[in-house]
């Protein structure tokens, strides 16, 4: 008896979507498990960064880095002898990120004359440009290195002198442990005006 043929397979319509099969769906799947785990795993060390960048900004500086009065000097090393003698300024900076101690901010000329019990302190950033002034050959006169500004040991301005304003004065005193302290400030050069910078 000859074999009846099987029955052709059904088609589907023209145009009908066909289902997924399973390993369409598994491929999907698994790239979207892949693409989630990639974007956690590139979030974490994003997270971490970021945490560690912006952490200092929550964090509150100490109320006055550098100091108002700073130490510069003993009073034995400015003898009372109108004779200008230079001093670094140093002190703890402070800028959100990072605390630096004992750094030079600046520098002062003391003069302390004859009974005088403390000295004057001038800054020894030049009011025209912003140069360091230095003491002259001659050591009676402040001279500019720059731009020729000259002071005399007043730190008024001489003739001809392009400097807006006489040298910056500073604050100073004798602490109780025989120290001269200065209370520093930098100011705008340029103009007339003796402006702190803050």
């Amino acid at each position: 008896m000859a074999e009846k043929p099987s029955s052709p397979a059904k088609r589907d319509a023209p145009g009908a979507p066909r289902p997924p099969d399973g390993s369409q769906r598994r491929d999907f799947l698994t790239r979207l498990g892949a693409i989630v785990v990639g974007a956690v795993a590139g979030l974490v060390p994003l997270g971490a960064a970021a945490f560690t960048f912006f952490d200092p900004l929550r964090k509150k500086p100490p109320e006055k880095l550098p100091p108002e009065w700073i130490a510069v000097a003993a009073a034995n090393q400015v003898p009372d002898d109108g004779f200008p003698r230079r001093f670094e300024v140093v002190a703890d900076l402070w800028d959100q990120w990072t605390f630096i101690p004992q750094q030079p901010i600046g520098a002062v000329f003391l003069i302390r004359n004859k009974g005088e019990s403390k000295p004057t302190a001038f800054n020894v950033t030049c009011p025209h440009l912003g140069c360091a002034v230095v003491l002259a050959p001659d050591q009676r006169s402040f001279k500019c290195p720059c731009h020729n500004s000259a002071f005399d040991l007043q730190g008024v301005t001489t003739p001809d002198s392009p400097s807006p304003r006489a040298m910056d004065e500073l604050e100073t005193r004798i602490s109780q442990n025989g120290q001269i302290e200065v209370k520093y400030e930098n100011y705008y050069a340029g103009i007339k005006d003796k402006l702190a910078k803050r």
